[in-house]
């Protein structure tokens, strides 16, 4: 006999503890590891049934956009609206009081990725930035740095900043105040299913037979974390950057050198057992890799963001361009022969690894949507290259990455812009083919599309005025050269002005030197007197 619901009304809108379970079901595979979980009770139905009623019309208010249930009846506009305005008014004068309550920080994080979900990002930017003085109001309400917090403060604070990471890049968090560690919860990587050599029981975490212990664990949690805490940095440095503010990148004190530090910290101190030679992805299934979804959405993020954050941070864009020197002292070539090879290295791994997670788990994170798009303005430069293999790899890169982003966007919409930018890019690639067949030596390039893909500025509202783009009205060009620095010949007889033939460029392992680079003193000399880059 089919169990029978309630009809929902204005007057009775507070759906039935069944009605909640199924759109729990539904937030746990769409919204719970992808893009962050808000919730992270055992018992979440009742927690949402005994809560303040703002809690239960926020999560309805976003669920509703991802599923329905009989309970409405044909009234799924009616309700979404009723319970949108309802949490966002209530919401919104709780804030205003600045009670530091964990529920209500819940509730914003709920109603930020409604707005994501229904493409109000100005508004979803807004309501984060409000969670966000909340939390700090928590940190600055404690009487010293010593004072205990428990651990629903602790990931109260941290499911925030993610969505900081994944909205702003400007975060709003007071930077002064003594910041909580990261969540102490731990899970135990499992083996693979069809693992029975002696090599996997050793380098895994169990070996056949044993028990499990707490030295099994790792902190995956604040594995993933610290990395896209990262990742928030360096939007904002791109941010910077895209407002004209510059710096010699290769200083000790400089944004970039202490990004490229804190990268380097991160897999210093990642643990053995995270490392992507032990996890065996090739020997395991997708039905494998379902049963272990809070672990492996975790590990997933932190490869994923670890290359791609690499990429971005060593991208010709940057450092051809916005940080040349001007006019001052020039930028040392082997510093960057050293960016280049390290971003064609890391996007290509950014690429080979999505692939690889993409065979295994349904992958519709659209904080991994921003790195991929970004990491793709990488290989949009290097699809340019006379060296074959490279091209293809990048171009590959660029196919790969418009169809995840495509997959993307059928969850959160908002990413269909960024699919529009890249296939912008790839037309005038295409144009760059035609006009360039015979030698291929300058790239027509729009800095504004690159912008869109790397750190899109806030858009106004629809009605609103909009703000003209002036960069988008100016084309520049990028010049190409074989090297920054002399590649090493073997043999007593070589000239040192000759190029390479034939070189075997393996583009996961890339030499200084192999690479088919950019002229620095033509593209910093067409960029800045272009005047693209005054600041905002």
């Amino acid at each position: 006999m089919q169990q029978t619901f309630d009809i929902f009304s204005t007057a009775r809108p507070d759906p039935s503890l069944p009605v909640i379970s199924h759109f729990i079901d539904v937030y746990k595979k769409k919204i719970h590891l992808q893009p962050l979980p808000v919730f992270v009770e055992p018992d979440l139905a009742a927690k949402l049934n005994t809560a303040p009623r703002y809690l239960l019309w926020s999560f309805m208010s976003l669920m509703l956009n991802f599923s329905t249930h009989n309970f409405f009846n044909g009234q799924e506009s009616t309700a979404a609206e009723f319970y949108s305005r309802e949490a966002e008014q209530t919401v919104m004068e709780e804030s205003s009081e600045g009670v530091p309550a964990i529920e209500l920080v819940q509730a914003l994080c709920l109603i930020a990725l409604k707005h994501l979900k229904t493409q109000k990002l100005n508004r979803a930017w807004m309501t984060t930035g409000t969670a966000s003085r909340i939390e700090a109001l928590r940190l600055l309400s404690y009487e010293c740095l010593s004072t205990p917090r428990d651990h629903a403060q602790t990931r109260s604070y941290w499911l925030v900043h993610a969505l900081e990471c994944l909205f702003v890049p400007i975060k709003t968090t007071t930077s002064d105040l003594q910041i909580p560690d990261y969540p102490d919860l731990t899970l135990i990587p499992p083996l693979p299913d069809s693992s029975g050599t002696e090599e996997a029981a050793q380098d895994t975490v169990h070996v056949t037979g044993s028990s499990t212990t707490e030295i099994d664990r790792v902190g995956i949690i604040a594995h993933s974390l610290r990395i896209i805490d990262i990742w928030g940095e360096l939007t904002s440095y791109l941010h910077t950057l895209r407002q004209g503010k510059t710096e010699k990148p290769w200083s000790p004190d400089s944004i970039h050198m202490r990004i490229n530090l804190e990268l380097i910290d991160f897999e210093a101190k990642s643990p053995k057992k995270l490392f992507l030679c032990n996890a065996y992805l090739s020997r395991r299934t997708r039905d494998e890799v379902s049963r272990y979804p809070e672990f492996w959405n975790r590990f997933m993020v932190g490869q994923l963001m670890w290359h791609a954050t690499h990429a971005i941070l060593n991208h010709p864009f940057i450092h051809l361009s916005l940080l040349a020197s001007r006019g001052s002292i020039p930028p040392s070539c082997f510093f960057m022969q050293q960016k280049i090879d390290m971003a064609i290295y890391h996007s290509n791994w950014t690429f080979r690894l999505l692939e690889m997670f993409d065979n295994l788990m349904d992958i519709v994170d659209p904080m991994i949507a921003n790195a991929m798009a970004g990491t793709a303005t990488v290989s949009w430069l290097f699809q340019f290259s006379k060296d074959q293999e490279i091209a293809q790899k990048a171009q590959n890169n660029l196919s790969k990455c418009e169809e995840f982003l495509c997959q993307v966007a059928q969850t959160w919409p908002h990413i269909s812009q960024k699919i529009d930018a890249l296939r912008k890019l790839q037309a005038l690639a295409r144009e760059n083919y035609r006009q360039c067949s015979s030698q291929g030596t300058t790239i027509s390039f729009q800095s504004a599309w690159f912008w869109d893909l790397l750190s899109p500025r806030p858009s106004f509202g629809a009605n609103e005025a909009r703000a003209p783009d002036l960069r988008g009205e100016t084309k520049s060009e990028i010049s190409l050269k074989n090297h920054f620095v002399l590649p090493l010949h073997d043999g007593l007889g070589s000239e040192p002005g000759n190029p390479l033939v034939g070189l075997a460029v393996d583009p996961f392992l890339v030499m200084p030197g192999e690479l088919e680079l950019f002229n620095i003193d033509s593209l910093s000399h067409d960029f800045f007197q272009s005047g693209l880059w005054d600041p905002i």
